[in-house]
C-alpha cells in the first residue's frame, strides 16, 4: 500500500497565505481547499498554530477587526473543520480560552447560528465580565439553534446563558436548555410548545420567557412549576391560576 501523501511545501504556503490574508472569504477557500486536497492531520497541525488561530478569531486580514458577524462565522468554520482533528481542535480551544474577555464576548455576541463543534468550546467557559466576575455566556445575536448545539450547549455551568434573539426553539433543544444550571434567557421567544413548556419547566435557575405573547393551558399549567419564572403581565396571570 502506497504512504498517505502529505501537503507538499507550496501547497501549504499558498493556504497558509489564504488563512493569514484573514477574510472571510479567503478563510472560507483555505478551508475548503484543505478538505479536496484530503489534508491529513499532520498538514492541519503545521497550518493551525495556536497564534495563527488567535489572530483569525480577532482580526480581518492581520489589521483590522473583523466587522460584525465575521469572528463569529470564522470560529464556526473553524470548529466544524478542526474538529475531526483532536490535537488541532484542542489548540483552537486553548486559543479561546486565551481570548481577552472584551474580545471574548465580541466574539460571542457576533455569533448569527451555532454548530455543535463550536458549541462543545463554548460550553466549558466561564465569561466574567464586570467587577464581579459574572460568569456568563452572551449569545444574544444567535438567531437560530440546532438541536445538537443546544446539547452541547446543555453542559455550560456558568451563572448565566443569554439567547434572547431566538426566536424558535425546537422540542428537543428546550429539553437539553432545561439542564442547564444557570440562570436563562430566551426573551426572544414569543411562542412555545406544550412539550418545550413541560422541559422548561424543569429548568431550576430563573428563566425569563417575557417576549412570550400567548401560551396554551397545558403549557401554563407546565410552567406554573417553575420557582423563578419572568413572563409578560399578562401571562404570568394566566400561570398564576395553576399554582
Amino acid at each position: 500500500m502506497s504512504e498517505e501523501r502529505k501537503l507538499d511545501a507550496k501547497e501549504l504556503g499558498k493556504i497558509r497565505k489564504m488563512l493569514d490574508e484573514g477574510s472571510l472569504e479567503k478563510v472560507t477557500f483555505a478551508l475548503d481547499l484543505l478538505v479536496s486536497l484530503e489534508a491529513k492531520d499532520e498538514d492541519y497541525a503545521k497550518l493551525f498554530s495556536k497564534t495563527r488561530i488567535n489572530k483569525l478569531m480577532k482580526y480581518n486580514g492581520g489589521h483590522t477587526v473583523c466587522s460584525p458577524g465575521t469572528s463569529g462565522v470564522i470560529f464556526n468554520l473553524l470548529a466544524n473543520h478542526l474538529h475531526p482533528y483532536p490535537e488541532v481542535f484542542s489548540v483552537l480551544d486553548e486559543a479561546f480560552d486565551g481570548l481577552g474577555g472584551n474580545t471574548r464576548r465580541s466574539l460571542t455576541i457576533s455569533i448569527t447560528t451555532l454548530e455543535a463543534p463550536a458549541a462543545e468550546i463554548l460550553s466549558k467557559r466561564s465569561h466574567p465580565t464586570g467587577t464581579r466576575g459574572y460568569d456568563m455566556l452572551d449569545l444574544n445575536g444567535l438567531t437560530e439553534l440546532s438541536d445538537s448545539a443546544a446539547e452541547s450547549l446543555s453542559k455550560y455551568r456558568g451563572e448565566s446563558l443569554s439567547l434572547r434573539s431566538l426566536t424558535e426553539l425546537s422540542d428537543a433543544a428546550a429539553e437539553s436548555l432545561s439542564k442547564i444550571k444557570g440562570q436563562l434567557n430566551l426573551n426572544g421567544l414569543t411562542e412555545l410548545s406544550d412539550a418545550a413548556a413541560e422541559s422548561l419547566s424543569k429548568h431550576k435557575e430563573c428563566l425569563s420567557l417575557e417576549g412570550l405573547t400567548e401560551l396554551s393551558d397545558a403549557a401554563a399549567e407546565s410552567l406554573s412549576k417553575h420557582e423563578n419564572l419572568g413572563l409578560d403581565c399578562g401571562l404570568e396571570e394566566q400561570v398564576a391560576q395553576y399554582r
